[in-house]
């Protein structure tokens, strides 16, 4: 340190503290430094000295290993040039802009990235909507018009303090709204009133752009890009917007439905391939080297030629290099012979990110995937017969990186080809799609060892990677692409009381496939037996353990309102005001979606119906008996009326199916007494009382005997 200085490495920055590791409090400090943090307690650095303790952190640690998009600038490689020019754009630019690529192709890494430049600069204001999350909701136009208005309201101090507004920050909930029809109206003016106001630009990031137009409701999506590009057109330069998505269908087509596309000719389009060599060595060997992995050239012309430049797919390689040399104490040089030998288990970690890497190809855009399995499977003459058909289309292949820029046309990235060929195989010998998986069956890198249950929509296994079991939900039908944007929010979840969503994969026989966390125990439904009820103490301990992750999965407007209050939000910050603005409603809580855990307590459990706070009742599909009335919108109030249903059924030891709730409720005052009355009482009064579970969980901790 005396010849190099304190910074020795802007990759990570070592905490000594007298206190033990705590990881919330690293999460954030990461946050603020764009560094990772080596936590040392005092303790730990007398036992074992500065350079063991180093060695067991920095190569125990999978740096690979990024859940969701990228966040901190040392997890992002690459595309300097790329967001140079869009920082420049959106600063001073008069294009918009719009960023399409495959799934896990890192746009919404680049996104956090543009919005953290252009925070820093303090130039524009930067708001973010993600339209996976808005569409969920209500797929009305009108709807992401007030989502994208609270967006921007949030996205600056300067914005919130300018008062006149109609719309913006004036209303918890899209339902509050007293005239829906006025949305477009007061949007308009609330625009106008920042715009004329401030001379700050404003910039929105737009993510998943293609959940807007694959709406049903067309021609809301022309009447919403009529109103935006109307006012880009009436204060020239100041409104920006950069969208993100997959397919850049919605900008090049000039007619929808027979009327002109707003979006037509409106945006710049970028697409967003793989990186380049000199990117992908930078991302395995800055991570690498922390981490005790050395990669040699010839490893790197290996990683290329395997994964084609794929963020993801490189990280996965490095992930299975870091578990194959696990436990090593000193560095490890990698070449292409060593590489080349984890080649079957890296094909098997590789499986769920091609999967999802197509899987938007093939639901929604069949024909460029029809392209793509023409060239995996050799049949070059009629690929090109399509190509002169569908030039567009081909194209577009190339510019995602999948098909190489040669006169051959040939798949650019091998762990792809060699997945689309067994896949083809696979389906060739599928016998029936419905037949039970068999022991040993592989779902990517996971393989059977039995079934755990088998229903009308879907089958369940235990599953196990290695040293790593977990449970995987074979769904009879649908489509991966939109069980994928199901798992990446319900993965944004994490309570210990909520089963963990760890991917999503297709299954041999091409059925989605959804993997979580295994756990033992037994369902609630067990427990609603005079013999087998829970007592008075563990009534209490179970019910308010579940308020806990009900509260923290249901809207939390007081937190959205705090970090609103913060001058300008970073990109960690947006999502977790996006996530505590609209929160998440379970719909079909009841015995059988709660799992008792020895050790851990009540677990909430399949959430395949789960819908976002806000949603409009389409359909009463949660199980009979366990909703006051069919509401007008899904609401935190269903998730708590079915808990209060549930924790009678409990504290009774009987089922609704077999007694009224009125008897129930007498059960279990009976069995009880009337703490236990009271406090379900609570839940059941929540659509009336308008109580959160955050208040229901205070006053259920009041009334538990002995406290």
């Amino acid at each position: 340190m005396e010849e190099n200085g304190t910074r020795l490495s802007r990759q990570f920055a070592i905490l000594v503290t007298r206190y033990e590791r705590d990881e919330r409090n690293v999460l954030e400090s990461e946050a603020d430094l764009d560094s990772s943090l080596v936590h040392i307690s005092l303790q730990e650095l007398r036992a074992n000295g500065l350079d063991a303790l180093l060695t067991r952190h920095l190569y125990s640690r999978d740096l690979f290993d990024v859940s969701g998009a990228a966040v901190l600038a040392a997890d992002f490689f690459g595309r300097r040039d790329l967001i140079d020019r869009l920082v420049s754009e959106v600063e001073v630019g008069t294009n918009q802009i719009g960023v399409f690529g495959l799934r896990k192709v890192g746009k919404t890494s680049l996104l956090n990235r543009l919005g953290e430049r252009l925070r820093n600069s303090g130039k524009v204001a930067v708001a973010r909507l993600d339209l996976q999350w808005s569409t969920s909701i209500n797929g009305r136009p009108e709807y992401t018009l007030w989502a994208m208005g609270e967006s921007i309201y949030a996205s600056h101090r300067a914005i919130r303090s300018m008062g006149d507004f109609r719309l913006f920050g004036k209303f918890d909930t899209f339902s509050d709204i007293p005239s829906p029809d006025s949305t477009w109206e007061w949007f308009a003016h609330d625009v106008m009133v920042i715009l004329s106001k401030s001379r700050r630009r404003v910039c929105i990031l737009i993510d998943e752009i293609e959940r807007m137009f694959e709406a049903a409701e067309e021609r809301g999506f022309i009447r919403f890009w009529r109103l935006l590009r109307g006012l880009d057109q009436q204060q020239p330069g100041r409104l920006r917007f950069v969208l993100g998505g997959t397919s850049p269908q919605c900008a090049e087509l000039g007619l929808i439905n027979n009327e002109d596309n707003p979006l037509f000719n409106y945006l710049q389009l970028e697409y967003l391939g793989p990186l380049q060599n000199e990117d992908t060595g930078r991302l395995l060997r800055t991570l690498g080297s922390s981490m005790g992995l050395d990669f040699d050239n010839s490893s790197l012309i290996w990683a290329r030629s395997q994964c084609g430049g794929h963020p993801a797919l490189l990280r996965a390689l490095g992930s299975t290099v870091h578990d194959a040399y696990a436990g090593r104490v000193a560095p490890v040089l990698l070449n292409d012979a060593s590489l080349a030998r984890l080649e079957p288990t890296l094909a098997r970690r590789t499986a769920p990110i091609l999967d999802q890497m197509v899987a938007a190809l093939e639901d929604q855009y069949r024909t460029e995937f029809d392209l793509l399995e023409l060239v995996a499977s050799g049949q070059l003459f009629q690929y090109r017969e399509y190509v002169e058909i569908f030039p567009g289309e081909s194209e577009r292949l190339r510019h995602y990186g999948l098909i190489g820029a040669g006169d051959t046309p040939v798949i650019a990235i091998q762990q792809l080809h060699a997945h689309l060929i067994r896949r083809k195989e696979l389906q060739s010998i599928r016998i029936a799609p419905s037949r039970l998986l068999s022991s040993g069956s592989e779902l990517g890198p996971w393989r059977v060892e039995s079934c755990l249950a088998s229903g009308g929509y879907a089958d369940v296994y235990k599953v196990r990677a290695g040293d790593s079991v977990a449970a995987a939900k074979v769904l009879r039908g649908g489509h991966l692409s939109a069980l994928q944007r199901e798992v990446d929010a319900l993965s944004a979840l994490s309570h210990s009381g909520i089963v963990r969503f760890m991917d999503s994969l297709r299954a041999s026989d091409g059925e989605p496939c959804l993997i979580m966390e295994f756990l033992e125990g037994k369902d609630a439904s067990k427990y609603c037996m005079p013999a087998s009820a829970p007592s008075t103490r563990d009534w209490f301990r179970w019910i308010a353990e579940v308020l806990s992750a009900l509260e923290s999965m249901h809207p939390r407007i007081d937190y959205a309102r705090k970090l609103e209050s913060r001058e300008s939000m970073s990109s960690t910050e947006f999502e977790e005001w996006g996530r505590a603005r609209h929160g998440q409603i379970h719909r079909d809580i009841k015995p059988e979606n709660i799992m008792i855990v020895p050790g851990r307590g009540p677990v909430l459990i399949d959430f395949n119906i789960a819908v976002l706070a806000g949603a409009p009742v389409l359909t009463s599909s949660s199980t009979a008996g366990y909703l006051p009335s069919l509401p007008v919108e899904w609401s935190p109030a269903c998730d708590l009326y079915a808990l209060g249903v549930t924790s009678l059924e409990l504290a009774a030891g009987t089922r609704l199916s077999t007694c009224s709730l009125d008897e129930l409720v007498e059960i279990a005052r009976a069995r009880h007494g009337d703490a236990v009355g009271d406090a379900a009482g609570l839940l059941l009064a929540s659509p009336g009382s308008g109580a959160g579970a955050a208040a229901i969980r205070r006053e259920f901790l009041r009334l538990q005997p002995g406290r």
